[in-house]
């Protein structure tokens, strides 16, 4: 219990929008409580606030950790508002003696983009969806968060503009083993630099051409990949495993995650030569019954009301994801170094040989976790950058939604690019090391029927009120 002596208190309001702070209460219960509770009243309000708090102790302007907040900050529409501030966080260390203490606050316009779902969080079982928006971020409704993303780690940068990290994801193991955490990732009409960038290549890897890309819309993808025990609720076997698939065996195969296409024109043959497989394509993922998890979390999020399609990424939405804004060797921003690595992946190196629990790495500034490392994700997503285009897009004339179609052609003499991704094998230093954690593609090629204790994957579904993804062809 923090013990707080309060000698003196001060309150101002002021106002940077037409909104204003009419009345500011503080609060604290008797005897000594740990929360400093704060009452405001606003008037002159045309739509959504945001609160700022500053706070002064014997002259001094004192930094308000987001630790330190929790309530009614961000997108505040009432008239009447409340938070709380943890003086443990705002000062540090326990009893805590706060002598002229001043609590100014301000009203301003909250951001447009204040009620965006930034996160969704899925009943494995069930199939419902909750939508986490920002403010609820913000607010600290679901734990901790970080806007910063140097205080993630000393030296970490990132050129995003917009960072909102959902820390307090790792702390909740439901969220890795009986539901499932996306994230959205606000793709949509930007220019990007794919490949690889950066980095000593090793004699293991063989990473893509570096090109200019563009996706046309923007995607939620899982905040980490898909555990033994989130894959075994998906296809309704208990287990508690919050390791990266696979645990012990041999991985999965594209067969497995979407079964065997049954749409009238499909072909499923034995791949001898020159023959064609044309599958996945979201039509057959309704059709493949209840033996796959992609399928079976179709089925049950329509019958929990709302419809949507997961699958697996394909290879540009999965890189630029990967990224986090960033086009270096690493999504830190930091040099590749094998500390620096470490501190972002599992590998051989620092494993042990063994399979990892996911998110016990640092994240990337999406809020993303394992992203290099850990086990190789698949994507959906083989051939060349564009269907009829060379691996050369430019700046001025990138390549629009690669791998966009999600109906591929696979076949076993003309397979130009990866059907996996991510790299640095966590239990097999023939698969990787430090040198080969980086977000780009690897060209490393492996069958759909083929399955191997390093391939693991996490999903996507369309930013879409329809749950639907939208037919968006390379260009």
């Amino acid at each position: 219990m923090n013990k707080l002596v309060f000698l003196a208190f001060a309150f101002s309001a002021a106002s940077a929008c037409a909104a204003q702070v009419d009345r500011v209460i503080v609060r604290q219960q008797w005897p000594w409580h740990e929360g400093i509770q704060v009452e405001y009243s606003l008037s002159g309000m045309s739509g959504p606030v945001d609160i700022g708090v500053s706070v002064t102790r014997d002259g001094l302007s004192v930094p308000v950790p987001n630790a330190a907040l929790k309530g009614d900050l961000h997108g505040v529409r009432d008239a009447v508002g409340s938070f709380t501030i943890d003086p443990s966080a705002l000062f540090g260390g326990e009893n805590v003696k706060t002598d002229s203490l001043r609590i100014a606050l301000t009203a301003s316009d909250s951001p447009a983009n204040i009620d965006e779902v930034l996160y969704k969080i899925f009943d494995l079982s069930s199939g419902k969806c909750e939508d986490v928006t920002r403010a609820q971020i913000l607010n600290g409704e679901k734990g901790s968060y970080e806007t910063d993303y140097s205080k993630i780690s000393p030296g970490f940068s990132t050129p995003l503009s917009d960072v909102l990290i959902w820390t307090g994801v790792t702390n909740n193991i439901a969220y890795k083993t009986t539901h499932l955490v996306m994230r959205k990732i606000n793709a949509a009409n930007k220019v990007w630099q794919s490949g690889d960038l950066a980095g000593t290549l090793t004699s293991k890897a063989y990473l893509a051409p570096v090109c200019h890309v563009k996706l046309t819309y923007d995607y939620y993808i899982a905040v980490f990949e898909t555990t033994v025990a989130q894959h075994a609720r998906m296809n309704n076997v208990a287990s508690t495993s919050v390791s990266a698939l696979p645990r012990n065996g041999d991985g999965v195969n594209i067969d497995a995650l979407y079964g065997h296409p049954t749409a009238a024109g499909s072909q499923y043959l034995t791949l001898i030569s020159q023959e064609h497989l044309t599958f996945p394509t979201n039509t057959y993922v309704r059709d493949v019954g209840d033996s796959t998890p992609l399928a079976n979390m179709w089925k049950r999020t329509r019958n929990a009301g709302h419809v949507y399609e997961f699958t697996l990424p394909t290879r540009a939405e999965w890189e630029f994801a990967a990224r986090g804004g960033c086009d270096g060797a690493l999504y830190s921003g930091e040099a590749q170094t094998l500390e620096n690595v470490s501190k972002l992946a599992w590998h051989y190196g620092n494993s042990g040989g063994t399979r990892q629990d996911v998110g016990t790495k640092l994240p990337n500034a999406y809020g993303l976790y394992d992203t290099l490392g850990s086990v190789i994700e698949r994507v959906c997503s083989v051939g060349q950058l564009s269907a009829g285009q060379s691996e050369a897009g430019t700046q001025e004339d990138p390549y629009v939604n690669p791998i966009g179609m999600r109906n591929p052609i696979w076949t076993t003499t003309t397979h130009n690019d990866p059907a996996l991704m991510g790299g640095g094998g966590t239990f097999d230093s023939s698969n990787g090391d430090w040198q080969d954690c980086r977000p780009c593609p690897a060209r490393h090629w492996v069958e759909w029927w083929k399955t191997s204790p390093t391939l693991g994957y996490r999903m996507v579904i369309p930013a879409r009120a329809d749950g639907q993804w939208a037919d968006h062809p390379a260009e």
